[in-house]
């Protein structure tokens, strides 16, 4: 047995409701192995129906016979907590939305059946649809090469989605012809287009094709404006400090960027990622994040006045790093929300009143403590779904509201019976006096009355860092342990 030292990292008690109740009840007594790494379900993408009664996740795990990594679409009833399965297909579901009547889940999947070349069953990503309530899936898309990201706006009448096609570069056009069996690192890049469906008539109308790459595509409540985040093209490095926020004008039909060249000049570092785009009920917000190499994320708001978006930055809570990747308005209001790190405990918290070039207060969204991996409003704001793991339990869908958190699903069972670890912070002065903490792992049942070997893991950081909780992972997290 080992003990294992997480660096960079904070305790996380579960709140004994419901599924976590029955966990206690469980005898642990089974001895991890490197087997029990392929019964993992791992949940992610929870997003809340609008009416606050469901939620969707998704739910990846190895499968027979396959024994290979599968996603599958979910639905857990937030009244009686019962999960339905809307997807057994070999393919890779995500990105799930509701419908504005919370009766059908958007989401993204790629089924490939025998030898078929034709969308939408060749592999490709499409959009699909699935009712809540199970039945037949419904394909949206059937575009030959696939789609790339969509979105679908509040009023469930239309479809937005992003394709992109494989150009060569001119002067790497002639080695390419000469030498076709090289692999070549470079000379290819994927520009976007932009696409509206509309979900009556069924015909298809390109908004934009300005040959640069789209990450993400949002459209405003409203209708009127059309959010994307783009970069001249789809190599990685280009997002970093290339990347931009354009806003296509649905009735004028016209393209505008709001953040106009050289607007990071007063950033940390000019070389930033920008990320998670997201609009305020009124339409008037627009909410983005940007994360840097070796420097906090800064959180972002740009507010129209008019015709004209003023971009401020926001200020973030003392010693609360945000999390580049999730950023939602809660509900109709303008309250700004997040997912903050603070002394490796994640946490959605809120920051009201942004408005206006002000902003009000932070406070976490709820108190209890947790590793917090996605999150989602029910349209009242009212509600709040999470995928919430702990020091006890691998993630599961949670839900916030007036009366605490209650914990709704129960996707590894077979954990209550594992002899996990024994999980805690620790900390110590650093070289120059700085406090330093980490996450010691211990075996179950130690006593602190012996030595045990060590295995130190080190992150290097400073932009992320590891998280205290129950993960069973390839450094050796839980199973060092055992």
């Amino acid at each position: 047995m080992f003990a294992i030292m997480r660096f960079r990292t904070w305790m996380i008690p579960c709140l004994m409701t419901g599924a976590a109740l029955r966990a206690e009840t469980m005898v642990r007594d089974h001895e991890i192995t490197v087997d029990d790494y392929f019964t993992l379900a791992v949940l992610g993408d929870g997003t809340i129906s609008p009416d606050g009664k469901f939620i969707a996740y998704t739910d990846q795990r190895w499968e027979p016979p396959a024994e290979k990594r599968n996603t599958d679409l979910w639905v857990v009833d937030v009244e009686s907590r019962k999960t339905r399965r809307l997807t057994f297909d070999p393919a890779t579901e995500g990105a799930p939305q509701w419908s504005a009547d919370s009766r059908s889940i958007y989401f993204t999947s790629n089924p490939q059946r025998g030898d078929e070349k034709e969308p939408p069953y060749n592999g490709k990503k499409q959009v699909w649809r699935a009712a809540r309530d199970g039945g037949e899936l419904f394909p949206i898309t059937r575009v030959e090469k696939g789609i790339d990201a969509f979105d679908i706006p509040g009023d469930g009448l239309t479809l937005l989605y992003t394709v992109s096609a494989e150009v060569i570069d001119d002067e790497w056009k002639e080695l390419r012809e000469k030498h076709k069996e090289v692999k070549y690192g470079h000379g290819v890049h994927e520009p976007s287009q932009l696409w509206k469906l509309d979900l009556q008539s069924w015909r298809s109308e390109k908004w934009v094709d300005e040959k640069r790459h789209i990450e993400q595509v949002k459209r405003s409540p409203d209708g009127r404006r059309v959010a994307m985040i783009s970069s001249p093209n789809n190599e990685l490095l280009s997002r970093e400090g290339w990347s931009r926020i354009d806003i296509y004008d649905t009735r004028t039909k016209k393209l505008s960027v709001i953040t106009e060249e050289g607007w990071r000049k007063d950033h940390p570092a000019p070389y930033g990622w920008l990320n998670e785009i997201a609009w305020s009920g009124d339409s008037e917000a627009l909410a983005f994040t940007i994360a840097f190499d070796g420097f906090p994320p800064q959180l972002y708001v740009a507010e129209y006045e008019g015709e004209i978006a003023a971009v401020r930055e926001l200020q973030r809570p003392d010693m609360v790093t945000i999390d580049g990747g999730t950023t939602q308005w809660r509900g109709g209001s303008r309250d700004l929300c997040f997912l903050g790190e603070q002394r490796a405990v994640t946490r959605v918290w809120c920051l009201s009143s942004v408005r206006e070039g002000q902003q009000g207060s932070y406070r976490p969204r709820s108190d209890e403590d947790g590793v917090v991996g996605s999150f989602s409003f029910s349209n009242d704001g009212n509600k709040l779904a999470v995928i919430l793991g702990t020091t006890t339990h691998t993630p599961d869908v949670h839900l916030t509201d007036s009366g605490g958190t209650l914990r709704l699903t129960n996707a590894n069972p077979q954990v209550d019976t594992w002899r996990i670890p024994q999980i805690q912070r620790v900390t110590w002065k650093g070289a120059r006096g700085d406090e330093v903490e980490g996450i010691l792992e211990v075996p179950h049942d130690y006593q602190f009355d012996r030595r045990l070997p060590l295995v130190v893991e080190l992150h290097g950081g400073p932009t992320a860092a590891t998280l205290l909780n129950l993960r069973y992972w390839i450094y050796g997290q839980t199973l060092l342990a055992a």
